[in-house]
């Protein structure tokens, strides 16, 4: 599965382009060839679920016993749409396993000290 470095894709709650649950930080294979994820989850609901799942575009496959009723696919090449939160995967595996607490936007605070910084020079002229 691919996807484009500089331009991670959206992170949803539960597949919903219309509920976005934060953004996507960091993505990854480890070294056994798990997908890891790092997000920042800004979406109240989706903040407690326990599981992730994607949603991705196949763009090669192969059929494995396809006379058989137990027949399978393996995908050989993907592309990562989204990522969503869930509390219902198809992966059982696919699973949070570790949660921080996400630091407060300063960049109103940033503005307003600014702000008080240019009234401050202003008054000692």
């Amino acid at each position: 599965m691919a996807w484009l470095p500089f331009k991670l894709p959206p992170l949803l709650f539960r597949h919903d382009e219309g509920q976005v649950a934060g953004r996507i930080d960091h993505l990854e294979y480890n070294s056994d060839g798990a997908l890891e994820i790092v997000a920042t989850v800004d979406h109240s609901i989706a903040r407690r679920c326990s599981c992730f799942s994607v949603g991705f575009s196949v763009h090669q496959f192969e059929l494995v016993d396809p006379e058989r009723p137990d027949f399978h696919a393996i995908i050989k090449q993907a592309w990562l749409d989204e990522v969503s939160l869930t509390d219902r995967p198809a992966n059982p595996r696919a699973v949070v396993t570790h949660r921080r607490m996400a630091l407060p936007d300063i960049a109103p605070i940033a503005a307003g000290l600014n702000r008080i910084v240019a009234i401050m020079r202003e008054v000692m002229r």
